[in-house]
């Protein structure tokens, strides 16, 4: 009834709530009957070592950066400290960061539209994906990173930038395409006048402090993980996994086609906030196919993202 949207609009924090409970059975449903991916038990031993005052190496002694997502290390880390299993922290993080994320996506679309009906399609589009549901029951960062991604873009349109500034520094730590995001963000606060120095303060603070942290431990900020995918990825193992067909799997080719007519479109007529999410498909896509590195199902997971933002904006 009418009095009953007027009230739920009145209160829109029930929305996103409503959709993280309905979505976090679903995760924990299909986290309790899939296995771990091997990737996962690097970052775990990274994790333990930390831990365990053996420093932030897999190998004792070795300082190499072999984890692409130092965030999640850490906080793997502590819950360590306070007596937690690291696998068990993990997916219990991951299931519930990709119920988050759907929850984020439907407040976005509530946000900027002002529709119901809108809000609830972006949190089922994200609640019933079978792909996001896999992510979520992996015991990786993939949905951390998509977490943080809607989450600050909800803060950019709650004009709450220097906290939006400070998640999408997070997201770079998360993951190396977060980098990108971040870096995008930062443009997008620039090109609207919002990039204040309380922003900037807190977009470049946690990336500085770990760039000093990983020149000085490991010698180079990159993970050597990405050197290595990327070779991997030259070699006759890459024609198991050819980039696109990977992305095709994850996103589907009736959404790709479907945002990638109407969100530029938008974007130039309507909501110049847009750029975000279209610039970062659009490089990320290049990135991807220039460097070619070896595919996993994982690394769709920051496109998929960016792809629900804008298929938000088309519905």
């Amino acid at each position: 009834p009418p009095s009953r949207l007027r009230q739920v609009m009145r209160r829109p924090w029930l929305v996103p709530v409503a959709v993280f409970l309905c979505v976090l059975p679903l995760r924990a449903q299909m986290a309790a009957r899939c296995a771990l991916p091997d990737d996962a038990f690097i970052t775990y031993r990274y994790a333990a070592n930390l831990a365990d005052g053996r420093g932030f190496v897999y190998n004792r002694g070795e300082p190499v950066l072999g984890t692409t997502t130092p965030l999640l290390t850490v906080l793997l880390a502590l819950a360590r400290r306070a007596g937690a299993d690291i696998p068990r922290t993990a997916v219990a993080l991951s299931t519930g960061a990709s119920a988050a994320g759907a929850a984020l996506l439907a407040a976005v679309a509530l946000a900027t539209t002002g529709s119901l009906l809108v809000a609830v399609a972006g949190g089922a589009l994200m609640g019933l994906s079978t792909y996001q549901g896999e992510l979520g029951a992996g015991g990786m960062e993939a949905p951390l990173l998509i977490a943080l991604m809607f989450g600050s873009v909800l803060l950019l349109a709650r004009d709450r930038c220097a906290w939006g500034a400070l998640v999408a520094a997070l997201a770079a730590l998360t993951r190396p395409e977060g980098f990108l995001w971040w870096a995008l963000y930062g443009l997008v606060l620039w090109r609207t006048g919002k990039l204040s120095r309380v922003a900037l303060a807190a977009g470049l603070g946690p990336i500085a402090l770990w760039f000093g942290f990983a020149v000085a431990y490991f010698g180079s900020p990159l993970p050597h993980t990405v050197v290595a995918k990327v070779l991997q990825g030259r070699s006759p193992m890459a024609q198991l996994a050819p980039p696109w067909r990977m992305f095709e799997a994850a996103l589907g080719p009736g959404r790709y086609l479907l945002v990638g007519l109407a969100a530029p479109v938008l974007m130039w007529r309507h909501d110049r906030r847009l750029a975000l999410p279209v610039a970062f498909s659009a490089i990320f896509l290049a990135a991807y196919g220039l460097a070619r590195p070896m595919m996993y199902p994982w690394y769709a997971a920051p496109l998929d993202a960016a792809v629900g933002l804008m298929l938000v904006a088309v519905l």
